[in-house]
């Protein structure tokens, strides 16, 4: 009776939930047959379908309290609400990443994750300055952020494309003459 009954003679006497000549079927009838909402996966025992609940799947959740799940989740049990991906909160009205600094406040969190960055910068976290999508730094400097230069010695202005003039050196610390 694969354990699932008695045997008594030749005959089994099958166990609640079993059924079978020889006990080996399950059923859900004390749940009747998952009232069309679920799936049977045991002796009566329901795998319910999305928005439904209980024991036999008879239950329809409510989320009344959490307008709906915003239409970025399923309700999946009273006010309760399973998110969709890339979206979190109690109503999932929340993008994933929108509570963090993700995007170095330099862009837009558009999606888990990923950054739409504000003119200038670039990056998974628009964190680098994108110094091709600004005037360069005339060859003469480093980009070392948006719109900005650090000059090599003996350049000087917003680009470093000016020759620096001779007081930004002072006094050619006493070894030479400028």
């Amino acid at each position: 009776c694969f354990h699932n009954g008695d045997c008594i003679g030749s005959t089994c006497f099958c166990y609640r939930g079993w059924t079978g000549h020889d006990c080996s079927q399950f059923h859900c009838r004390d749940v009747h047959e998952c009232s069309g909402f679920g799936t049977c996966v045991g002796p009566n025992v329901c795998k319910c379908m999305t928005g439904f609940l209980g024991r036999g799947c008879t239950i329809v959740p409510t989320c009344g309290n959490v307008s709906h799940c915003s239409g970025r989740g399923v309700c999946v049990n009273y006010d309760v609400c399973k998110c969709h991906k890339d979206w979190t909160g109690l109503d999932c009205s929340q993008n994933s990443c929108a509570d963090l600094d993700y995007c170095s406040g330099r862009g837009s969190c558009v999606n888990a994750y990923r950054c739409e960055c504000n003119s200038g910068w670039t990056g998974i976290s628009c964190a680098v300055p994108d110094c091709a999508a600004v005037s360069q730094c005339s060859s003469h400097g480093d980009c070392v952020a948006s719109n900005t230069c650090r000059c090599h010695p003996g350049y000087q202005g917003s680009r470093c494309s000016e020759v620096a003039d001779c007081s930004s050196f002072g006094n050619c610390s006493f070894h030479g003459e400028c």
